[in-house]
């Protein structure tokens, strides 16, 4: 019998699987058997970053523009859902994002998930190490996507403790990672050009300083 495969774990894989039953089920709801969760507190300050830089904006229609960019998305979502009803040849895990974005962009307002979104992709450059692999980031992107809504949380009636607990209900692990590269593939751009944003505020910034450091020891020089 064999050994779970991920790092500093002694327990025996399961079936054909290289991970243990933990292991196993972590790499499938987040990507990675060691991925962090991102949670919404985690993100909180890259959310705020985000709005911070469209608020800067001297475009009038900016949000405008980034709505349109997810009403894309959700027009292609829909187009994968209809051929699939159509009775055409689909892709099961594709098919299921498409339905669960559909889902949730009907639930969420239209800035809350621009904002969530585009903070994942900023975070991601900002904290590449937070990501063991781009499938593991895809399905944080999608966690937290999903995250902005109940239509994804069931629940049950729990007779040992005499009340209803909710669940979440997670996507299979292919279509976690769908939903997240459908988010990402209009919307991450976005966060790309915030990055580079505040990069070249900083340096300005940086620069500045600088110069005021500079010309403060050269009038000190002069008058010693």
């Amino acid at each position: 019998m064999s050994y779970c495969q991920s790092p500093g774990c002694q327990k025996h894989s399961v079936g054909y699987s290289q991970y243990c039953n933990s292991h196993k089920a972590r790499a499938g709801r987040h990507g990675h058997p060691l991925q962090a969760t991102i949670t919404a507190h985690r993100l909180k300050e890259y959310v705020q970053l985000v709005r911070g830089w469209v608020a800067r904006q001297r475009q009038d229609n900016i949000w405008q523009l980034l709505e349109g960019a997810w009403a894309g998305d959700v027009d292609r979502a829909r187009g994968i859902l209809a051929e699939y009803r159509a009775g055409r040849p689909s892709f099961g895990h594709e098919v299921q994002a498409a339905n669960d974005l559909v889902k949730v962009a009907g639930d969420v307002p239209v800035r809350r998930v621009v904002e969530t979104v585009v903070a994942m992709c900023v975070m991601q450059e900002y904290e590449p190490r937070t990501f063991k692999t781009d499938a593991a980031f895809w399905c944080q992107v999608a966690r937290r996507f999903r995250g902005l809504s109940d239509v994804h949380v069931g629940s049950y009636w729990d007779n040992t403790q005499g009340r209803v607990k909710r669940v979440y209900r997670d996507p299979k692990p292919q279509a976690g990672i769908a939903l997240g590269r459908m988010l990402v593939r209009s919307l991450g751009p976005v966060g790309h050009r915030i990055i580079l944003t505040e990069q070249a505020a900083r340096q300005r910034v940086a620069d500045a300083r600088h110069a005021l450091a500079k010309a403060l020891d050269g009038e000190a020089r002069q008058t010693a």
